[in-house]
């Protein structure tokens, strides 16, 4: 009788993006995980300016991934949270969170 191998969990590492955030800078992060062996690289950003540095950062690294071979998919979907600090009046309202699930093609 032969032993089934044990399921590892998949390796995810979360990076912010910031509207001002530097898409190659962003994009060098994404290759430099997914060198290291990284499963999943998650993208969160709030706001149309994050959203729209990381969706250049992606296009970016897979530009890169591309000339070793490998592709890269991206997956998005919203989430909510709530913020840290809560706005002047007092109310507690949620914000929603785009995320970019980045990983690798085999």
């Amino acid at each position: 009788m032969t032993q089934a191998e044990p399921v590892t969990a998949p390796t995810v590492v979360e990076l912010h993006v910031r509207g001002g955030s530097d898409c190659r800078q962003m994009a060098g992060l994404i290759g430099k995980r997914i060198s290291e062996g990284v499963d999943l690289v998650s993208l969160r950003c709030v706001g149309a300016a994050a959203v729209n540095q990381a969706v250049k950062a992606v296009a970016i690294a897979r530009k890169f991934a591309a000339l070793d071979g490998v592709d890269l998919r991206c997956s998005p979907y919203f989430t909510t949270a709530k913020p840290i600090r809560p706005h002047r009046s007092g109310e507690v309202d949620t914000i929603t969170i785009t995320v970019l699930d980045v990983e690798v093609v085999r």
